[in-house]
């Protein structure tokens, strides 16, 4: 069938090659070295005379990166004449296009006939630079949210099948893409409406923003290609529900849905658990369903201060090793002490400050003491050493008033100034993007250098968990084939549309 006009023009196919081909353009399909099979077909009779018509054909099988076919996928043939020619995959991954005209059209250019272009408009294959034209999965501002895909396959040998292997995407072009599509739309906090993976459409519908749990119940969604068994339901309970528990479905609290544990790597070694930690590669430690609402003590929470030097938010050497023990994209879970526990917990840094205030006061008296600001109360808790007696009972004495698990967000590794890690990176630094604030204020959600926009947040503590690598292509990690929900490793990476 037709679908619209497309730019066929070569010299707006950018510099991609044909696959397989060399740099120098491909030779006219009649050439003596090239000389195709005829194949005749049925004759069309008019009134005058009758035609014959030469055509051709081509097949191609379309797989993952780890080589399984995908069944059912879109691909479009852009014609000589600039139609749009759309078929679907079969259940070998096989699509095959025949009855193409063997010579080229009149005022076309032999390329479009010899070398036909195709295109799988619903899968995610790279987000760097949009298309020249409208040649590519663009097509006008109803598919704008795939406008930086320009991934386009040149038939290099016509009536042969050739194997189309998805592993273009990298990890850091699906970020882009997830990040592009909130900050592109203004996305805030508020509950998202659309919030769902369709089927039927091969897309993820999102809109309006998320809120903290919402948005990273989204992302890991989004981010393993959960597709089809992504349960928005888990937007509804408690961020740490998504890491500490399987793929498969779970009645937690009121309502079912699934989490990320098999996809998911806790960082440890840095913090301290409220309980018995969990190991994820031992089923037996895991929390149970019935015993949820106090799952995140097995959490182990990491106060953030211990890593960063107070008045210049640097990482000390300690805290670049936390870095390093991150991967470049990580989810966690937040405690703090919240405003409604502030003047509570100020009195009990004032009370431990007069019981060392030899030591810990300067000398101060009571009431030097009583009229330390707010501000200056907090930056002795950050400076906390946990390996002196004194100050871990006051470590103690703060966690108790802790609110855990109450806000989630993205934590990123970065290259100095947020830009993507490379292999010559010397300085890194943590960026987050995290969905705060309000339904009342709808704060616009930003990436942002987490040092200045929430190191300093009082008491801050997080779990931290690693996404684990990718596959090549943007597939899910091929250790978790065997995950619980029995989501399909194979399922390929889908675009996001928003509204």
């Amino acid at each position: 069938m037709s679908d619209g006009d497309a730019d066929l023009s070569w010299s707006k196919r950018g510099e991609r090659e044909i696959p397989g081909a060399n740099s120098s353009p491909p030779k006219p399909p009649l050439s003596a070295q090239n000389t195709p099979r005829l194949r005749l077909v049925a004759p069309v009779t008019s009134k005058e005379f009758n035609l014959i018509k030469l055509t051709t054909w081509f097949e191609l099988r379309l797989v993952s990166a780890r080589g399984k076919p995908l069944v059912d996928e879109k691909c479009q043939l852009f014609d000589p004449s600039g139609k749009i020619i759309e078929k679907k995959t079969d259940k070998d991954g096989v699509v095959r296009f025949d009855g193409l005209p063997l010579l080229p059209p009149a005022n076309t250019d032999w390329r479009d006939t010899s070398h036909p272009a195709v295109v799988f408009p619903d899968i995610l294959e790279e987000w760097s630079a949009a298309p020249e034209g409208k040649f590519g999965k663009n097509r006008g501002a109803r598919d704008d949210h795939r406008k930086y895909d320009g991934i386009v396959y040149f038939v290099p040998d016509m009536e042969v099948r050739t194997v189309v292997n998805l592993t273009n995407l990298t990890e850091e072009q699906k970020l882009q893409h997830f990040i592009h599509a909130y900050v592109d739309n203004d996305a805030r906090y508020s509950v998202s409406n659309p919030k769902e993976y369709s089927e039927k459409d091969r897309r993820w519908n999102w809109g309006k923003g998320a809120v903290c749990n919402q948005h990273v119940n989204f992302f890991l969604g989004y981010w393993f290609n959960y597709g089809n068994d992504f349960t928005t339901a888990a937007s509804s309970t408690v961020m740490c529900y998504l890491p500490l528990f399987s793929s498969d479905l779970h009645k937690l609290g009121n309502v079912r849905h699934r989490g990320y544990l098999e996809f998911l790597s806790p960082i440890t070694g840095f913090g301290d658990t409220l309980g018995s930690s969990y190991d994820p590669d031992d089923e037996t430690t895991w929390p149970a369903e019935d015993n949820s609402r106090v799952a995140y003590k097995c959490i182990e929470y990491i106060r953030m201060a211990r890593y960063f030097d107070s008045s210049t938010d640097a990482p000390t050497d300690d805290g670049k090793k936390l870095i390093d023990a991150l991967g470049p994209v990580n989810v966690y879970s937040l405690g703090d002490i919240k405003k409604e526990t502030v003047s509570a917990a100020e009195t009990q840094i004032r009370s431990w400050l007069k019981k060392f205030k030899a030591t810990k006061a300067t000398g101060k008296s009571d009431k030097d003491i009583d009229k330390i600001r707010s501000r200056e109360l907090w930056n002795i808790a950050f400076n906390l050493d946990d390996d002196d007696a004194a100050d871990s009972q006051l470590v103690r004495t703060l966690r108790g008033k802790v609110t855990w698990d109450h806000h989630a967000g993205i934590l990123l590794v970065r290259a100095k100034g947020g830009g993507p890690l490379t292999p010559n990176t010397k300085e890194k630094e943590l960026w987050a993007f995290s969905a705060d604030g309000s339904p009342h204020d709808l704060e616009i959600i930003k990436f942002k250098n987490f040092a200045r926009a929430d190191l300093h947040r009082r008491f801050l503590h997080l779990g931290i968990w690693q996404c684990k690598p990718l596959g090549p292509g943007g597939f899910a990690p091929s250790d978790t084939a065997e995950n619980k929900g029995k989501i399909s490793p194979e399922n390929p990476p889908r675009f996001i549309h928003w509204g």
